[in-house]
């Protein structure tokens, strides 16, 4: 595949820049040495490590794009393969599901859906039907107008079973428009109900082995909705917490969608939380 032949292109082109680095670390170095009772030798210690932090960076970022050119490569990306039947949940833009889509070459095994209407989309987001129109064309079922607390009785995903099922940073809206504060009980009521019957109907759509992904904001006040504990209290137990990285999903532009639904927002302190079934609760 051209996909195939231009990671391996840029991946050789990456470790020739490391070799390149390290030669000119060294070579920094060896001017240091015969400069150490000079003062500019304390200058370019400084430079030294300053290179050392930007090179240990660097390296860290090449680790994780090998690791995506490989995802990529195998039809998969993160916690999700082209084999798995996938329900995304609330999608913005629906950059989120393209990502996926274009990881595994195909989205037959995907259904993307929206609260909002196929005309909201084209109007507040800037590149919602160029993404629905590729998404399409891979082969995704795309929905609109889907309550996420209700939609396991959507007349067109009733009789649908997931293996997984993800809801990327939920947000049940300002109750009191721009001047509602995310501190308030009240509107954080609000994003706790909305969770807990996402999680309800979630619950009802995935396969014997099937897990629920929510990937939420863990500081203050976000952490203050305390999703595990409501998923616990549904019948799901947490599988795992994995701190999220925009890096990990190329193309994904997280976006607000209240209000100014086009912009993005500083995700910060953010973990994808696994859940499944707790047979023991049944």
């Amino acid at each position: 595949m051209i996909m195939d032949r231009e990671l391996e292109g840029l991946s050789k082109e990456l470790e020739r820049l490391i070799k390149e680095l390290k030669r000119l670390r060294k070579e920094l170095e060896r001017l240091v040495k015969p400069l150490q009772r000079v003062t500019l030798a304390r200058q370019l210690e400084t430079l030294v490590k300053k290179f050392d932090r930007l090179f240990k960076k660097f390296e860290r970022l090449f680790k994780q794009f090998e690791r995506l050119a490989k995802q990529l490569k195998g039809g998969r990306i993160k916690h999700y393969s082209s084999s798995q039947k996938i329900l995304l949940v609330g999608e913005g833009d629906f950059s989120f599901a393209l990502c996926l889509a274009r990881a595994f070459g195909s989205a037959e095994n995907m259904v993307a859906t929206s609260l909002d209407s196929r005309g909201s989309l084209m109007r507040n987001y800037s590149k919602a039907m160029t993404n629905l129109l590729e998404l399409e064309t891979r082969g995704c079922k795309i929905f609109h107008e889907v309550d996420a607390c209700v939609m396991s009785y959507h007349s067109d995903l009733f009789f649908m079973r997931f293996d997984r099922i993800i809801y990327n940073f939920p947000h049940a809206g300002y109750m009191n428009g721009s001047s509602s504060s995310e501190r308030s009980t009240s509107q954080i009521w609000c994003h706790q109900n909305l969770v807990r019957h996402f999680f309800i109907s979630a619950l009802a759509m995935l396969t014997t082995d099937g897990e629920i992904h929510v990937t939420h904001k863990t500081s203050f006040p976000f952490s203050e909705w305390k999703i595990v504990k409501i998923a616990q209290d549904v019948g799901l137990y947490l599988v795992s917490e994995e701190r999220f990285s925009l890096l990990d999903y190329p193309g994904y532009e997280n976006k607000r969608g209240a209000g100014i639904c086009d912009q993005t927002f500083p995700v910060g302190m953010s973990s994808t939380f696994r859940f499944a079934k707790n047979y023991l609760y049944y």
